[in-house]
């Protein structure tokens, strides 16, 4: 997401087109909120400090409007004040594209790819009765 340029893929991807490696979630929003989906991201993302050479792997967090831009950006502000170090963590909505994976990156984990070293994010559920 977020780039420039045609049909981004694994071959053809060049850091020049600005996208990023992107995981797209779809949610209930009436059981999940979307600060609590904001709060797993910043339990479980990678160093936010931590600048990142290669845009593809650059911290961002992509927003769909206007309630969400404006928790992502009290979200980020809250984070800059937690946060030892200059936070660079983008905030995003540039291309709302969402390019699919290739088959063999999809379910990339499952495939034996790299798996991730923290646990994964146990989101708290506003459950219905």
């Amino acid at each position: 997401m977020g780039g420039t340029g045609e049909y981004p893929n694994y071959e053809n991807y060049t850091a020049a087109n600005n996208y990023s490696e992107t995981l797209r979630l779809v949610y209930d929003p009436s059981t999940l909120g979307f600060a609590d989906i904001l709060d797993a991201y910043w339990r479980y993302a990678p160093d936010p400090t931590m600048p990142e050479p290669d845009p593809a792997y650059q911290l961002r967090i992509f927003w769909v409007d206007g309630a969400q831009k404006a928790a992502a950006e009290a979200s980020i502000a809250a984070q800059k004040k937690a946060t030892p170090g200059t936070l660079v963590t983008l905030l995003s909505a540039d291309d709302y594209t969402f390019w699919k994976a290739e088959e063999y990156h999809q379910h990339y984990f499952d495939k034996g790819g790299q798996q991730c070293t923290s646990a994964p994010a146990q989101l708290p559920s506003r459950g219905r009765a």
